[in-house]
């Protein structure tokens, strides 16, 4: 595993120039300042379809293969008492 490791690391490597690659944030954001010097709306960027939008709860409760809320946990008892819902006050 090593020797396959060191070969991958041989093969990938490369001499790294930053002149070759561009900083798009830095290009985007100094538009918008222009944009707004010149007394200009900045365009909005284009948002990505709606569709798809998922419940972060409801997704860790699949993958956790609990129950959705408000049925009764297998794990359970169903005799025991149910813990109560209402909050004391303090005295």
């Amino acid at each position: 595993m090593l020797d396959l490791a060191a070969h991958i690391i041989e093969t990938k490597k490369g001499h790294f120039t930053p002149a070759d690659y561009t900083d798009r944030y830095e290009a985007l954001l100094a538009d918008l300042v222009r944009a707004k010097l010149a007394g200009k709306k900045p365009r909005l960027a284009r948002r990505p379809a709606a569709g798809g939008v998922v419940s972060l709860l409801d997704a860790l409760r699949e993958s956790a293969g609990t129950p959705e809320s408000g049925t009764p946990s297998p794990h359970r008892d169903q005799n025991s008492p149910r813990p109560s819902r209402t909050r004391r006050r303090a005295g």
